[in-house]
């Protein structure tokens, strides 16, 4: 089985080292960090070109939203088999019709420290951000400082064009049109993405919503092994059905 998994905002796949140790070796795994450089038909394109009929699209965050709006797309060459999304809404930022998603300020909070190029201001407020809330905290803030520093940034420019990304897209209209499996795994204090399954999505019997009891924004830390486990224990049988 492959997994194509698209990585969030900032993040690299140095984050995900936990993360892959713990997958079968028999899985295939692809992370594509810095999507969101490209505009969305390159972003098809080059999830496109690792998709076959066994593939898992996962999403974080971000890479989240990218992976809904992927395969709500009938001009794409292979669907995926299934979605696994983590601590991933179909829309980050409030709006009048959605109370749930980020507040105006604090997301304009994030765009300033960007807009003024102040890597230790970023590192910061986003580190702070994606632990926030979570019963681990300051185990995962001290994974963090060795995995997201200004080595492991991206440049400015893509940074700032995923943070319009973020703030633009709303793909909540393209929810009834996702039929494969989907599994969406958030934190119950998220302090990002609201883990109310009410306020994000809508009742379809394809969508399954599992929360992760005190579990912030960042899900490769202390809780990764517990992710992990719920990730396998969905994606496992799906390996026993031909598309």
């Amino acid at each position: 089985m492959r997994l194509v998994f698209l990585n969030g905002w900032a993040a690299s796949s140095s984050m995900l080292a936990d993360f892959k140790t713990q997958l079968p070796s028999t899985y295939e795994v692809y992370i594509l960090d810095d999507l969101y450089q490209f505009e969305l038909a390159e972003i098809v394109s080059r999830i496109d070109e690792l998709m076959t009929p066994d593939t898992i699209l996962m999403g974080w965050s971000l890479g989240g939203m990218l992976a809904l709006y992927y395969a709500s797309l009938n001009t794409s060459n292979n669907k995926p088999k299934a979605l696994v999304l983590l601590n991933s809404s179909a829309c980050f930022l409030e709006r009048n019709d959605f109370a749930e998603g980020v507040k105006r300020a604090d997301f304009d909070d994030l765009k300033q420290v960007v807009q003024a190029q102040d890597t230790k201001a970023l590192l910061r407020l986003f580190s702070h951000l994606l632990v926030e809330g979570s019963r681990s905290y300051k185990e995962d803030r001290r994974l963090l400082k060795q995995v997201f520093n200004s080595e492991a940034l991206p440049a400015w420019e893509v940074l700032s064009k995923g943070l319009d990304y973020l703030e633009v897209c709303d793909f909540r209209s393209v929810l009834a049109s996702i039929h494969q499996p989907t599994l969406f795994v958030l934190g119950e204090k998220d302090a990002l993405i609201n883990a109310s399954p009410k306020s994000n999505l809508p009742n379809k019997k394809n969508f399954k919503v599992i929360v992760i009891s005190e579990m912030g924004h960042f899900p490769f830390g202390v809780f990764s092994e517990e992710v992990t486990g719920i990730i396998l224990k969905y994606v496992s049988p799906l390996s026993e059905i031909k598309c």
